[in-house]
């Protein structure tokens, strides 16, 4: 259920674009080959996320769930987990625009 509202911290590095002349143009390109054609979408410095749309006029109510899933496991063998369930976190799955919105009932 969790969403990146916030942005992928994995991805804050492709967010710096102070560091896109100074790298030559490799940080760009890092992204692109790592995330595909709309890394630029999943920054924190991205306009879908400083600047979100508000939620349509035909929408009454809308649900935001954000999950705490640190210590969460996909997968177990042996009684170790092989797979963390922890995708993102509580902080990025935050962001003021949609979470302050009077139709949005957070969990």
């Amino acid at each position: 259920m969790s969403g990146p509202f916030s942005g992928i911290e994995a991805a804050r590095t492709c967010g710096r674009r102070w560091l896109y002349p100074l790298s030559l143009g490799q940080v760009p390109l890092s992204c692109l080959i790592a995330t595909g054609p709309k890394w630029g979408d999943i920054t924190f410095s991205s306009p879908f996320i400083l600047e979100p749309d508000t939620l349509s006029n035909r929408v009454s109510q809308h649900l935001k769930i954000d999950t705490d899933e640190r210590g969460t496991c996909r997968a177990n063998a042996d009684g170790r987990c092989i797979d963390s369930d922890e995708i993102f976190s509580l902080a990025e799955q935050r962001c003021p625009v949609p979470d302050a919105d009077p139709r949005v009932t957070r969990v």
